[in-house]
């Protein structure tokens, strides 16, 4: 599934999206196939949704340092050969972007929308949202992790969020939020803004398949898809809209949420969560590469071809080399780097967390 999101998202931004990568406005060299290709972005939502059932999977049962770990080893490695990769493309070899070597510099946190620096490819947004969910499941693990907690989380946190991020400018209150940090909403950023229905529904999926359905535990799912469905899909329609010459229609964005949903249902709660096919397990492992380095090195590899070149020939060469980069990275980089790291970083938190445990209690005493 998540690779499926990824090259949804790939085929957007190679056929859908206005791009300096052909020789033409993209609209005119995909006029038929674009327009459903648009809809491809919605696998960003797909990832969200997928991303609130692993990460509360995934943390479930552990302690913070070791899920600090396992997330910086499976995140940074291929990301910061993202940043410095892409970065050297726009700085060096193609320059289409108003970059300088700061920004890729404080692309290398993965938190550079905090300090006001653009992203380095457009695409690195969605993990400064993921950050801000790992953040909040980081805080709820030192809560504790009980069924009912994370049901009554994922009931209040979503409407609160969007109300901070949409419904305040909706009843007439505006807020100047140039002067703080970055410039951001902070109060609606750190609860993950609009998109908070998207990883909670995510959680509730997860919540009934390894405790079982309840009433409460519906109602809480459908509360959030409902948000999703009728809130959210305006937004990402005008989001959509604005990127492509495509007429994008608020109506398929909502059966595209409600698919995305159900296929996380369908491999959850059918029994497609037993397949077990080897082949499925390289696919998962290719899903971050892609996403990572596809936008601007595909653009690149694309504007080398000839005019002349029949462009889905270029399309599916391009997307072939994707994969073999992707593939390439995640043998080369992943699998070894991201252990290491993990093992680094848990090593040094555990030690931290110990120091602390003896200190405080200490401190408390004095």
């Amino acid at each position: 599934m998540r690779l499926l999101a990824a090259l949804g998202v790939v085929l957007y931004h190679f056929t859908a999206r206005d791009n300096p990568a052909w020789h033409t406005d993209v609209a005119r060299v995909f006029p038929n196939l674009g327009g459903v290709t648009v809809y491809g972005a919605l696998g960003v939502e797909l990832f969200f949704m997928i991303s609130g059932f692993v990460i509360l999977m995934s943390a479930w049962g552990r302690s913070v340092p070791s899920f600090v770990a396992s997330r910086v080893g499976r995140l940074y490695p291929a990301y910061w050969l993202g940043v410095l990769s892409t970065g050297f493309l726009l700085l060096v070899v193609w320059p289409r972007k108003d970059l300088g070597v700061h920004d890729v510099a404080a692309n290398l946190t993965m938190a550079q929308a905090a300090f006001g620096v653009n992203d380095v490819d457009g695409v690195y947004w969605t993990l400064w949202t993921e950050l801000r969910f790992y953040l909040l499941v980081g805080l709820l693990m030192v809560w504790g992790f009980t069924p009912r907690r994370v049901t009554w989380l994922c009931a209040v946190w979503p409407p609160v969020a969007w109300f901070l991020a949409v419904g305040l400018a909706q009843v007439g209150v505006h807020v100047d939020w140039s002067s703080w940090p970055g410039g951001i909403n902070w109060p609606a950023a750190l609860l993950v803004d609009q998109y908070a229905g998207l990883f909670a529904a995510g959680m509730m999926v997860f919540l009934v398949a390894r405790h079982g359905v309840a009433p409460t535990r519906l109602a809480v799912l459908a509360s959030n898809v409902a948000l999703v469905v009728w809130l959210l899909a305006p937004r990402l329609q005008g989001r959509f809209a604005g990127t492509t010459e495509h007429a994008v229609s608020t109506d398929v964005v909502r059966v595209g949420l409600l698919v995305a949903l159900g296929l996380l249902l369908a491999a959850t709660w059918t029994p497609l969560r037993r397949v077990r096919w080897s082949w499925l397990v390289l696919a998962g492992a290719l899903t971050y590469p892609v996403y990572l380095l596809h936008e601007w090195w595909g653009w690149w590899l694309i504007h080398l071809f000839p005019a002349g070149v029949p462009a889905y020939l270029t399309l599916a060469t391009t997307l072939f080399v994707v994969l073999l980069v992707a593939a390439l990275v995640h043998h080369g980089v992943e699998r070894r780097a991201g252990p290491a790291l993990r093992r680094a970083v848990g090593g040094a938190l555990t030690r931290t967390s110990g120091v602390l445990g003896r200190v405080v209690p200490r401190l408390r005493e004095a």
